[in-house]
């Protein structure tokens, strides 16, 4: 659900002193998603991989989602094509994401969607890290 998140309508944020982009362009693996003050952990990390969100030097990107172990690692993966514009995160086209922090081990994005389904948009920090 948060990688899907990514494509909606972002917030803006003022950390601008946590904002290394030159550490953006690595493997993401989901940690979190914070909603009205409340964190849900990741939780469909599978024991063979982790989901992760790529951003590669080229302006490509990939979606990872790791769904099964048996007979090697099984996932599904998108490609997108993203483009930083400021704080905003532009990801096919589409104003997806503002970084909020992102560093050699941290990356925090935060988006809005309607998140618990009652038909209003809610603002969702998603976080990442560096580190499988």
């Amino acid at each position: 659900m948060g990688a899907c998140a990514l494509f909606a309508f972002a917030c803006s944020s003022d950390d601008s002193d946590s904002l290394d982009y030159s550490k953006l362009t690595r493997k993401w693996y989901n940690v979190s998603e914070k909603v009205a003050g409340t964190t849900f952990p990741y939780d469909d990390h599978e024991a063979c991989g982790k989901d992760y969100i790529e951003f590669m030097d080229s302006n490509m990107g990939r979606f990872v989602d790791v769904w099964g172990c048996e007979s090697g690692v099984q996932t599904d993966e998108s490609e997108f094509v993203w483009v930083r514009e400021g704080k905003n995160l532009i990801l096919d086209g589409v104003e997806a994401a503002t970084i909020r922090k992102v560093n050699s081990s941290t990356l925090e994005l935060s988006t809005e969607y309607d998140y618990d389904g009652d038909g209003e948009d809610d603002t969702v920090i998603l976080r990442y890290t560096s580190t499988p």
